[in-house]
């Protein structure tokens, strides 16, 4: 399996949703996130991905309280939040040592910063439409 392949986290969202008795017509009705910013570098590629790779430790801590509050019945719909399980910290610290490698130099990492910025600004817009 691919490093791409291995971080994708939508099959985890939508096993979620059907778990909560959401219909698979339902899911594909909800507003996607059609703007995002251009990652034609891979700077800005792992800008973005910063972003989106950042939110698997934050998740821990939202699944950690929907365990709390739910109990057992938290096993069968906070998939997404799990994302990785025991490998967030690893998948973390991998993801680090790859960011590491391609800020090199003040120009990717301006690079870096702008796509992240612009990658929660696309986030935030979309959440407040949706």
């Amino acid at each position: 399996m691919s490093e791409a392949a291995r971080r994708r986290k939508l099959q985890w969202l939508v096993q979620d949703l059907l778990a909560l008795e959401e219909t698979e017509r339902t899911i594909a009705g909800l507003p996607l996130c059609m703007t995002l910013p251009p990652l034609m570098t891979q700077a800005r590629l792992m800008g973005s991905l910063y972003v989106v790779e950042g939110a698997t430790l934050g998740g821990q801590m939202v699944g950690r309280f929907l365990r709390q509050s739910l109990g057992d019945e938290a096993r069968r719909c906070c998939r997404f939040f799990e994302s990785y399980g025991e490998q967030v910290r690893p998948m973390w610290a991998a993801f680090l040592e790859v960011l590491a490698l391609v800020a090199e130099g003040p120009e990717r990492e301006r690079d870096i910063i702008e796509a992240a910025t612009d990658t929660f600004q696309c986030f935030e817009r979309w959440l407040v439409r949706a």
